[in-house]
C-alpha cells in the first residue's frame, strides 16, 4: 500500500479516555490522545510530573508506512527507551530545538516507548551533565545543529554553543518549515543530514527493571506522580551513567 505523509500530526490525534483499558494505569490529569482509525491505532498518554518535567507512554501501529513532519512547539530535552519498534531494547536522547525534520514510521511495525521530557528551565542543567559525558564527535554533531537553528533564527553566528543554545531556549522560536530546515542543513551542516546523533546505546538491565516499576505504578493521585518522578530520574541517572562508560571506552579505545 501506498506511502501517506502527515503535515500536521496533531491532525490525526484525538482525545482518549484516562479508562482505556490498553493504558497500564493512568490519572484525570494524564493527556491521552488515540489515532484516527484511519492513520493507526494504539495510544499517547502524557503523564505531567513537574512544571519542567513529562513522561510519555506510546504504544502505538501504523496501518501504513508514514512520512511525518514532527516537531515539538517548545524546546525540550527528550530521552527515549524503546521497548519494540525500529530498535527495541535501545535507549537514546535528543534535543527538540524547534526545528522541523521528517520521521519516517513503517507499516504494521508496532512502537512502544518510554519517553522522558525537560522542559526548557532544565534543559541547560542536563545539557551540562551531557555534555561532560558525550563521546568528541557527538557532541561536535549536536553544537553543529544547535549553531544551525540559531542561525536559521536570528541570522549571525553566535559566540559558541552555549550561547546559542542559551538564547534558543530564551525565547519563542515558530518551527521552521520541512523545506526550510533541510535547506538550511544542507548550506550550514550538510554532515547532519541522514546522521544518527542521538547517541543511541543498549539499556542496561537496571533500565529494563526501573521501566517494569513504571509501567507497574500501584498508586494513584499524588502519591503515584511523586513515585514516577522519583522512577524518572532514576532512569534518566541510568542513562547519564551509560553515557559516561561509552565515553570512558571510546577513550580507551583510542
Amino acid at each position: 500500500m501506498a506511502s501517506r505523509f502527515l503535515n500536521q500530526v496533531s491532525d490525526h490525534l484525538h482525545p482518549g479516555s484516562p479508562s482505556d483499558s490498553r493504558l497500564f494505569h493512568a490519572d484525570p490529569s494524564d493527556q491521552i490522545q488515540v489515532w484516527s482509525p484511519q492513520v493507526g491505532q494504539g495510544y499517547v498518554q502524557t503523564i505531567p510530573l513537574r512544571e519542567d518535567l513529562s513522561l510519555v507512554i506510546a504504544d502505538d501501529t501504523m496501518h501504513n508506512a508514514v512520512l511525518m513532519n514532527t516537531c515539538k512547539q517548545e524546546a525540550a530535552l527528550e530521552f527515549e527507551f524503546q521497548l519494540a519498534g525500529a530498535t527495541p531494547g535501545q535507549s537514546s536522547l535528543a534535543p527538540h530545538l524547534g526545528m522541523k525534520g521528517p520521521n519516517t514510521r513503517p507499516a504494521q511495525q508496532r512502537r512502544f516507548n518510554v519517553e522522558i521530557f525537560f522542559a526548557p528551565s532544565a534543559f541547560m542543567t542536563y545539557y551540562q551533565l551531557i555534555a561532560e559525558r558525550l563521546p568528541p564527535q557527538a557532541l561536535s554533531l549536536f553544537h553543529k545543529s544547535v549553531e544551525c537553528m540559531h542561525r536559521s533564527q536570528v541570522d549571525h553566528q553566535a559566540v559558541s554553543p552555549q550561547a546559542a543554545l542559551t538564547q534558543i531556549l530564551s525565547r519563542t522560536v515558530s518551527p521552521l518549515p520541512l523545506s526550510q530546515s533541510i535547506a538550511d542543513l544542507l548550506l550550514f551542516a550538510p554532515e547532519l543530514l541522514g546522521s544518527n546523533h542521538t547517541v543511541q546505546q543498549a539499556m542496561a538491565p537496571e533500565m529494563h527493571q526501573v521501566i517494569h516499576q513504571i509501567l507497574s505504578s500501584p498508586y494513584s493521585g499524588q502519591v503515584r506522580r511523586a513515585y514516577l518522578e522519583r522512577k524518572v530520574l532514576e532512569l534518566v541517572a541510568l542513562k547519564l551513567n551509560a553515557l559516561e562508560i561509552g565515553r570512558a571506552s571510546c577513550r580507551e579505545r583510542v
